[in-house]
């Protein structure tokens, strides 16, 4: 099921300028050069660099991808520090 969003951006119209963006999220370099982008973050995962991304990358991408706008992380929430 949180693989679907994952599939319908594979299969749609737009689906590799959005693929491209979130690569260059990342620091690759998504928009000039796509093939050798998808391939190096195939290789930082650990996988085979094919350049054909597999659904489960393509989510992976979109979760760290993600992450790049959060502004702050609070680790202790729980934890009040100070007097």
């Amino acid at each position: 099921m949180m693989y679907t969003g994952a599939a319908n951006l594979a299969t749609s119209k737009g689906g590799d300028l959005v693929i491209q963006a979130q690569l260059n999220a990342l620091m690759y370099d998504g928009l000039a050069d796509y093939e050798n982008a998808k391939k190096a973050f195939q290789a930082d995962l650990g996988e085979k660099p094919t350049g054909e991304l597999t659904v489960w990358q393509i989510h992976t991408l979109g979760y760290r991808s993600a992450r790049t706008n959060m502004t702050y992380v609070s680790f202790f929430s729980s934890i009040s520090v100070g007097s």
